[in-house]
């Protein structure tokens, strides 16, 4: 039973019942088991919140030191598109741009993969 269950519980036998000395001793056990539940999910939270840390410590240090240019994104993408390889030339005519600076994008992400 969840907690939202346990505590319509508790409001329909208090209003429903005489409030007789069992009925209080049933409504103290269902406010026990709440205050379990609490706990529970209290402590589930603290233990959500710490992976949830841990996980952003790691990501943080997964993120590359500096921005690639939005032309090296391109070309990885564009490698990434064809399964098979794709020469210099090829990549070049498709991003439109210089043999020279498809070059340039090619050699600065080899550096990148390196470090």
């Amino acid at each position: 039973m969840s907690a939202i269950d346990t505590a319509k519980e508790i409001a329909r036998i208090a209003s429903t019942a005489s409030l007789g000395k069992d009925v209080i001793e049933l409504l103290e056990k269902k406010v026990g088991l709440l205050a379990e539940q609490i706990t529970t999910l209290e402590t589930e939270n603290a233990n959500l919140k710490q992976k949830v840390a841990n996980l952003d410590q790691q990501f943080a240090g997964a993120r590359p030191k500096s921005e690639l240019h939005p032309d090296a994104i391109r070309f990885l993408k564009l490698l990434f598109e064809h399964d098979k390889g794709l020469t210099i030339s090829q990549i070049a005519g498709s991003l439109g741009i210089s043999k020279g600076m498809a070059e340039y994008h090619h050699d600065v992400l080899l550096d990148t993969e390196g470090h």
